[in-house]
């Protein structure tokens, strides 16, 4: 039986903190987060699934970003686009990370 040495017991260990950290990684940065009004632009297909693409601003610049149809009550971008905005809630650290907080409009 093969003996283990300190390092293998260090990068175990490592590894063992260091996996859990990365799979929760988006929950941990919601931690801090902001809300701000969300606009709904269009809707995109990647590989057969349904995306919705919108854009929100954080500190006086633009994002867009997507987020899968299955966050949303509404299917067909009609209905969607009815709404001026939606709320959603950013990550301060990553502002890509965002969540949809409206309960008119989202599932999340």
């Amino acid at each position: 039986m093969k003996k283990w040495r300190t390092i293998d017991k260090i990068l175990l260990l490592i590894a063992i903190l260091l996996f859990p950290a990365l799979c929760f990684f988006g929950e941990f940065t919601m931690i801090w987060n902001e809300t701000t009004c969300a606009k709904i632009l269009y809707l995109d297909k990647i590989k057969g699934s349904t995306y919705v693409v919108y854009e929100y601003s954080v500190d006086q610049e633009v994002k867009i970003n997507r987020k899968s149809i299955v966050y949303f009550k509404f299917k067909e971008l009609k209905k969607l686009k009815e709404k001026e905005c939606f709320w959603i809630s950013y990550s301060t650290i990553y502002p890509s990370n965002t969540r949809i907080i409206d309960k008119d409009i989202g599932n999340e």
